[in-house]
């Protein structure tokens, strides 16, 4: 099962040793953009032009990422920082030569997870995972109105951010979060659009992971597909969190499984999962037919 963990914040922070390429101007060119001087952003136009940024939050940085977080022509480029015991996130908009700085009590232990839209507004989101002393958090950065929200829950004591993705056909993608709290592991998924949280439990569950999220029933939004092993076996659970049910497929009868792939595997509506199982000295492929709620056995998921 995948364990759930946080990266380190300083074992993050070795210096870039490498460049990334984007238009950060706009004008259609891509620029080279790197670390430069310990604790600066050099941008380097095709032409040897280079342009310095620095920031009084910076002090060992990293460029993670760099993304359109404005809805502009131009690329951002975003810089993980720390300095002293404090984090910080800082986007560079080089069309307008401005830096936004963003810290928050919340962060200790920080990584940028994922960048992508997930209010359903102008531009792309930053997806911040931070953990503090004994508490977890998700910050949503939203650069375009220089703005964030911080999602916290009684439930996270150690998480991870598995997948951003469209689970209600809503505008903006969904944080799928695993979660664990003491021997009790859940799954919680922040609808960043609206700011709620839907939260999943379930006595079927000992130890989990998400395979991945996608529409396994045919219908609107993705399923999150879940495998679990308990005490008495194991099985899959698909979520369906547009609206909040759940379907288990237990999977006890063989001595392992393994999901091998989620796609349209014949004519039903909506993606099917394939998995491959050993029960003895046997071998086999059985699909889950999410949409029908059945699981048979087929000689391959061809």
């Amino acid at each position: 099962m995948k364990k759930l963990f946080l990266i380190s914040l300083f074992s993050f922070f070795a210096h870039n040793s490498y460049a990334l390429t984007a238009d950060t101007d706009g004008d259609g060119a891509a620029e080279t953009i790197y670390v430069c001087n310990t604790n600066m952003v050099c941008i380097k136009e095709s032409t040897g032009r280079v342009r310095t940024y620095s920031s009084p939050y910076w002090g060992s940085i990293s460029i993670p990422k760099v993304s359109n977080t404005d809805a502009d022509k131009a690329i951002e480029v975003i810089v993980l920082s720390i300095k002293g015991n404090t984090p910080s996130v800082s986007v560079i908009h080089d069309t307008t030569r401005a830096v936004n700085n963003y810290t928050d009590p919340y962060w200790g232990s920080i990584s940028i997870t994922h960048v992508e839209d997930t209010d359903g507004r102008t531009g792309n989101d930053i997806v911040v995972l931070s953990a503090k002393n004994s508490t977890s958090s998700v910050s949503v950065i939203r650069d375009a109105s220089r703005s964030k929200k911080v999602y916290t829950s009684p439930y996270w004591s150690t998480i991870s951010v598995e997948q951003v993705a469209d689970t209600d056909a809503r505008a903006g993608k969904e944080i799928v979060i695993l979660a664990s709290s003491g021997s009790s592991p859940s799954i919680n998924v922040i609808h960043d659009d609206t700011g709620r949280q839907n939260q999943y439990t379930d006595p079927y569950w000992g130890s989990i992971g998400i395979n991945t999220v996608k529409d396994t029933d045919g219908n609107a939004g993705g399923e999150i597909v879940v495998v679990y092993v308990n005490n008495a076996g194991k099985g899959i659970t698909t979520i369906r969190d547009r609206y909040r049910t759940r379907r288990h497929y237990d999977f006890s009868d063989v001595s392992t499984f393994a999901i091998t792939g989620v796609a349209d595997y014949n004519s039903a509506p909506g993606n099917e999962i394939c998995t491959f199982w050993t029960r003895g000295t046997s071998t086999g492929y059985d699909i889950v037919i999410d949409s029908r709620g059945t699981r048979r056995t087929v000689s391959s998921c061809r």
